[in-house]
């Protein structure tokens, strides 16, 4: 268990330097992947032959309903179907740029709880990259408040992947 939290923590610190080289275009398109992966999992933990869906070539919204379907809280549908909204924004229309109105209807997206999870670990986070502290969440550019919300989004799916592992075992 203490060897699992570890390989996280360390997988998470990974994925926090990754995205943290990219401008808004790459914390978009890769965050998108990041995400996408997580809710893979999440479904393909669930079937006898995961690997026989990858033949189906589902869309990102059809990942977010089948991992509903398996048991992800609804809490993440608005925020998961607005951020893919913002994605395709940058994948299909040549020069957008997200607007600080965008950013906060992606951010209302949220319910409560993600969204007070988003406002209180922007500061840890730039702890630990050894970015400034003790902003508010509205006090960073667009690109870093766009990689809290993929990282919320990927943190909550990650969650879910933890309980089902845990869920199956107990069973």
């Amino acid at each position: 268990m203490h060897d699992q939290k570890l390989a996280r923590a360390e997988e998470f610190q990974v994925f926090l330097k990754h995205l943290h080289t990219y401008d808004m275009l790459g914390v978009v398109i890769v965050g998108a992947l990041y995400i996408e992966q997580e809710l893979k999992k999440l479904c393909k933990s669930h079937m006898y032959d995961a690997e026989a869906i990858d033949q189906a070539k589902l869309t990102f919204d059809q990942w977010v309903h089948l991992s509903i379907a398996f048991g992800l809280t609804a809490k993440l549908k608005s925020s998961l179907k607005s951020f893919a909204n913002v994605r395709n924004k940058y994948a299909h229309q040549l020069g957008y740029e997200i607007t600080e109105k965008a950013m906060k209807d992606l951010v209302k997206s949220f319910d409560g709880e993600h969204r007070g999870f988003m406002h209180t670990s922007i500061r840890k986070t730039n702890v630990k990259l050894g970015l400034e502290a003790g902003k508010d969440f509205h006090d960073f550019d667009l690109t870093m408040r766009m990689l809290m919300v993929v990282t919320t989004l990927r943190g909550a799916l990650v969650t879910a992947n933890s309980q089902a592992v845990a869920l199956k075992t107990t069973l």
